[in-house]
């Protein structure tokens, strides 16, 4: 097993983990299949050095952001979908801040409002690359 197919098997165990929405079905999908679609936290389009950055500093939210490249990959291209990616990467992303930290841990709250504006950036700008990745040309 390569590197990255261990990385992405640990991550989607802590998808198990948490059940975030949306295991059902990245999991009918081949393990090759799981890793092409991953590339971290950030746009494809972000240079790798900057998108391994910004894993480093949220790594918590590598389950949900496999979760959510996943269904931009498999995307239809619609609105639709998009909206409800990024809905589902929103409250994957509390549903673990919830479950991993107890409420009087700071690291909640920050895992929280992490989610909230990496959701929010991807509504804004994340058009594009959602187009990009379900192999739809942008409008």
């Amino acid at each position: 097993m390569s590197s990255k197919q261990e990385k992405v098997s640990a991550l989607l165990a802590d998808c198990r983990r948490y059940n975030l929405a949306g295991l059902s079905f990245v999991s009918l999908l081949p393990l090759k299949d799981i890793c092409a679609s991953y590339n971290g936290i950030g746009p494809e389009w972000f240079h790798p050095t900057l998108r391994k950055a910004v894993d480093h500093l949220a790594p918590d939210l590598r389950p949900i952001a496999l979760i959510h490249d996943v269904r931009f990959t498999y995307g239809d291209g619609s609105r639709e979908w998009f909206d409800r990616a990024n809905d589902e990467l929103e409250a994957n992303g509390l549903s673990l801040a919830n479950q991993k930290y107890r409420w009087y841990n700071p690291m909640r709250y920050l895992t929280r409002a992490r989610v909230r504006t990496y959701a929010a950036l991807c509504r804004k700008f994340g058009w594009d690359a959602y187009l990009k990745a379900c192999g739809h040309q942008a409008s």
